[in-house]
C-alpha cells in the first residue's frame, strides 16, 4: 500500500511543559497527562488543573476526535498508547507527556485513531522512540511515520469495520474477565462454606458434626488451641551486630507468601531469638487497609532465620487440635473477615487488630483426621478452579493477539474490509 509521511495526514503536536508558576496561575485549565490514556480508553477520574494563557490554550485545547498518544514509557513496548479525545468534558488541554494527533482536511479522524493504535500495538512507536530508562516519542519522532494513501471514503469504512469488530473482540474479552472474577469469588465461597457452613460435605446434617451446636458454643475460641507471638518493633535503640530478615505486612497475602522483597535489621542475637519464626507458623496481618487485616498464610520455613515485624503475628497451633493450613484457610472466610471488620480499630483508611482480639476468634473446629479431608477437597476443587482460570488467560492473550492482527491488517490494506466476516471470538 502507498504511504506518506504522517505530517501530511495530521498535525502532530506535544503538550505543554509543566512548571512550577502554573500552579499558581490565574487561568487554571484542566488538562489531561498520560495517566489518563490507556490503550482504546481514556481514564478521567483524576484530573489535574494547571495554567494556561491565551495562546496556550488555544494551541494546547482538544477537540472532539483529536486523537492522544503517550510520549513516554519505561517500557518499548507501552510507549504510545492511544485513545480519542469525544469532548465530554469541555475546556480540557493537554501536557508534554502526550502527543496529539489533528487530522487534516482529507483524513478521517476516526481511521487516524485505528491507525495510532496500529502503531502501538505493532510495534512501529516502539521501534521510533529513543532514550535510556525512559523511552520517548517527540512529536519530531511521530511525524515521518508511513501513514496509509487512502481515500476518505476507504478510510471511513475501515474505521467502521474495526469499530464493529474490534468491540466485539473487546466484549469477549470482558467476558472472559468477568469469568476469572467469578472464579476468585467462587473460590473464597468455597472457603466458607467448607469450613464454616454445618451441611458439610460426607455427611449433611449436624449430626455428623457434632463440634457445631445451635447454642454457638462449639465455636472453639483460638486462645484454646494456638499460642501467639508478638512481632518485633523496629527501634534503632536495638540495633546489634547480626542481620536478620523479617517479613511485614507486605509479604503476608492471603494464603501466600510474597517474598519479591524482604527488608533486614540489626540486632543482638538474644533479641532476635524472641522474634524467630518457625516452619508452621500461620502469620497473620495486625494492621493496614481493612481489606488487608487479618489474612494469613502459612510459614514454610523459606527463609531460615527469619523474623516477624509487630504488624504481624505468629500463631503456632496446637498440633494434636488444630492444623496450621486449616487455621489459614480460615482467615479466608467470610466469617473471619467479617470478624476482623468488627472487632478492628480504624483511623482515616487504616486499621488494626491486637493480639486479644486475634485469640478472642470463635471458629468451628472438627478434629484433625476432617480437617484434613476439608483441606483435600478444598485442594482439588482450587486445582480444578486454577486450570479453567489458566484456560480462560490463555483465551484472552490470544483474543488480544488476533485484535490486534486484526487492526493491523485493515489499516495496512492486507484485506478488503467491504467483503471481510464477521470476526469469530469462541
Amino acid at each position: 500500500m502507498k504511504t506518506q509521511p504522517l505530517r501530511l495526514a495530521a498535525e502532530v503536536t506535544l503538550g505543554r511543559m509543566r512548571n512550577p508558576s502554573s500552579e499558581t496561575g490565574p487561568n487554571q485549565t484542566p488538562y489531561l497527562r498520560a495517566a489518563n490514556v490507556r490503550d482504546g480508553e481514556l481514564v478521567l477520574k483524576d484530573i489535574k488543573m494547571m495554567h494556561f494563557d491565551q495562546a496556550e490554550q488555544v494551541r494546547y485545547s482538544l477537540r472532539s476526535g483529536d486523537v492522544l498518544v503517550t510520549e513516554a514509557s519505561g517500557s518499548r513496548a507501552q510507549v504510545g498508547q492511544t485513545a480519542m479525545w469525544d469532548a465530554s468534558v469541555p475546556g480540557v488541554a493537554f501536557q508534554n507527556t502526550l502527543v496529539r494527533l489533528r487530522a487534516r482536511p482529507g483524513t478521517h479522524p476516526r481511521f487516524l485513531y485505528w491507525w495510532s493504535r496500529h502503531a502501538h500495538g505493532s510495534g512501529l512507536y516502539g521501534a521510533t522512540a529513543q532514550g535510556l530508562a525512559i523511552w520517548h516519542l517527540s512529536s519530531e519522532r511521530v511525524r515521518p511515520l508511513p501513514f496509509p494513501c487512502l481515500s476518505i471514503f476507504q478510510q471511513g469504512r475501515t474505521a467502521d469495520f474495526l469499530d464493529v469488530q474490534v468491540g466485539l473482540v473487546d466484549q469477549a474479552i470482558r467476558m472472559r474477565h468477568k469469568q476469572r472474577i467469578k472464579i476468585a469469588q467462587r473460590s473464597d465461597t468455597r472457603v466458607s462454606w467448607l469450613l464454616t457452613n454445618p451441611r458439610l460435605p460426607g455427611g449433611g446434617s449436624r449430626a455428623n458434626y457434632p463440634w457445631l451446636r445451635d447454642d454457638g458454643a462449639s465455636f472453639m475460641k483460638l486462645a484454646w488451641v494456638a499460642d501467639l507471638q508478638s512481632g518485633l518493633t523496629i527501634d534503632a535503640q536495638r540495633a546489634g551486630s547480626v542481620e536478620y530478615p523479617y517479613l511485614s505486612v507486605a509479604n503476608v497475602q492471603s494464603d501466600r507468601l510474597d517474598l519479591s522483597v524482604v527488608k533486614t535489621v540489626k540486632l543482638d542475637p538474644r533479641v532476635a531469638a524472641r522474634f524467630m519464626l518457625r516452619s508452621g507458623d500461620v502469620l497473620v496481618t495486625e494492621g493496614g487497609d481493612l481489606d488487608k487485616l487479618g489474612r494469613g498464610t502459612v510459614w514454610r520455613g523459606e527463609i531460615d532465620p527469619c523474623l516477624h515485624q509487630n504488624h504481624v503475628f505468629a500463631l503456632r497451633p496446637h498440633p494434636d487440635r488444630l492444623l496450621p493450613e486449616y487455621l489459614a484457610a480460615l482467615t479466608r472466610t467470610h466469617h473471619a473477615r467479617r470478624y476482623f471488620e468488627i472487632t478492628g480499630s480504624r483511623s482515616t483508611n487504616l486499621a488494626s487488630t491486637n493480639s486479644s482480639k486475634v485469640l478472642g476468634f470463635r471458629f468451628p473446629l472438627p478434629d484433625v483426621a476432617r480437617q484434613r479431608q476439608i483441606l483435600d477437597e478444598l485442594q482439588l476443587a482450587e486445582q480444578d478452579d486454577a486450570a479453567l482460570d489458566a484456560a480462560l488467560e490463555r483465551q484472552i492473550a490470544l483474543l488480544q493477539e488476533r485484535k490486534q492482527a486484526l487492526i493491523t491488517a485493515a489499516v495496512t490494506g492486507q484485506f478488503d474490509v467491504t467483503t471481510a466476516r464477521k470476526v469469530s471470538t469462541t
